[in-house]
């Protein structure tokens, strides 16, 4: 069979495509972002790019993905647009107490961080959130041309918006403005665009399907998204807005895993939904999937491997040479964070969403932990801060693989875990211990 002929293939290179647009003008971008901006400046910026992840994540309040889950179900267009409008006017009513907590909760979080930024992500939050849901539309009926038209402005906008405000010395408020704007003007276009799907009603019975099928997926969003980013927050509070600067450029590097999730996200999930619901050889084409995806992480993973410290010398100017020290050990865990997302797709099919939230929840408690040990033991480090994100994210996948194994037989076969011995070996000699 041809390898471009697989429709799941043809949907990831499509919103990959978008990525691949988006990463490619970043990546012009970051010599200027250097040159313009210090290196706590990076520290503050990853920062403001996590807290808009994690809080639009929560906002959506897993209702897109019940629109995903439920979508193959719903028989002509006047049950998509109910089941559509219904999810998306709950969340802009939920959006309303959601944000004002929001801003009491990060507000003692952003103590030594300018107010400006803590404002932005306030009205980040429902703009991206509204967004979010609304894409739903076009990952559920394909239309990979609309998806890739509407996200443009972002892609294009951002960076060569805030390159300008850069070069007027507006300093990081410039990226923070230019991000607002955009989103702002993509959300208007997206609901222009998307507006014949819409009407002003929520159907009870669809809401209270939609959130008996969400709400279990709620607390595991929210524990995954801490475990993923929890890090962070600790290098900012006990190392420091520099350090996290280097770990935000270091992160740079691996630009194509945030690409590969990025896509797989929006691909893999509602493909994976229809081939399990409707294929009768649903096994056959699930093992045919994964042995394409592993082979592609692995590639794109050797190959950033071998250019990193090419690309720091490169981009950072000698800024950013820290980032080399570690560069290796992130890579490992973005490694292993992109089989994850793979896999636990199964778990969502069947509906095992207590059981994800019980993965992602040991997830995080372990990762709490090993951070407090090192505080404890008075051994912080960077590097000894990645490593337990390394330890966390691999207990994270074989549990997620152990029990999809169990509940989903037969559909992946889990060969990868074969390089995980030669991944080691890797790791130790970037530390200089082989």
């Amino acid at each position: 069979m041809n390898f471009f002929k697989i429709p799941l293939l043809k949907d990831f290179f499509s919103y990959g495509l978008v990525g691949v647009l988006g990463k490619a003008i970043n990546i012009f971008v970051i010599p200027l972002y250097v040159k313009y901006l210090s290196v706590e400046e990076f520290g503050v910026l990853e920062i403001f790019v996590t807290a808009i992840a994690i809080f639009t994540l929560i906002s959506t309040f897993q209702l897109d993905s019940a629109f995903l889950r439920f979508y193959s179900q719903l028989k002509n267009k006047e049950d998509i647009d109910i089941y559509f409008s219904t999810g998306l006017n709950s969340i802009f009513l939920l959006l309303f107490p959601f944000c004002f907590i929001t801003y009491f909760i990060m507000k003692s979080f952003f103590i030594g961080i300018n107010n400006d930024v803590l404002y932005a992500i306030i009205i980040l939050i429902p703009v991206k959130s509204l967004f979010s849901y609304i894409a739903c539309i076009f990952r559920v009926t394909f239309n990979r041309s609309l998806f890739i038209k509407i996200n443009l402005i972002n892609i294009i906008g951002i960076p060569i918006l805030s390159v300008v405000l850069l070069s007027l010395n507006n300093g990081i408020n410039g990226i923070i403005l230019s991000t607002i704007i955009l989103n702002i003007i993509s959300l208007i276009a997206i609901i222009i665009i998307t507006q014949k799907h819409y009407t002003f009603q929520i159907n009870n019975k669809i809401i209270k399907r939609f959130f008996i099928y969400s709400l279990p997926l709620i607390p595991a969003s929210i524990s995954v998204t801490l475990q993923q980013n929890l890090s962070k927050f600790f290098i900012t509070a006990f190392l420091s807005l520099t350090i996290l600067g280097y770990y935000s450029f270091a992160l740079k590097v691996f630009i194509p895993f945030a690409l590969i999730i990025q896509s797989l996200k929006m691909a893999w999930y509602p493909r994976a939904f229809k081939i399990f619901d409707s294929e009768s050889k649903s096994k056959t084409e699930f093992l045919k999937i994964e042995k394409y995806y592993v082979i592609l992480v692995i590639l794109v993973f050797l190959f950033l491997i071998s250019i990193s410290e090419y690309i720091i010398n490169y981009f950072g100017a000698g800024k950013m040479d820290s980032s080399e020290d570690f560069v290796v050990l992130i890579g490992t865990f973005l490694f292993i964070r992109a089989l994850s997302y793979f896999y636990i797709a199964s778990l969502n099919i069947i509906k095992k969403t207590n059981l994800i939230f019980q993965i992602n929840l040991l997830s995080v408690v372990f990762l709490i932990i090993n951070l407090s040990l090192l505080y404890y033991f008075k051994k912080i480090s960077i590097v000894n801060t990645i490593f337990c994100e390394i330890v966390v994210e691999f207990i994270r996948l074989l549990l997620i693989c152990l029990f999809s194994n169990k509940y989903f037989n037969g559909y992946f076969k889990y060969r990868v875990f074969i390089l995980f011995p030669l991944l080691i070996i890797l790791n130790l000699w970037a530390l200089n211990i082989i």
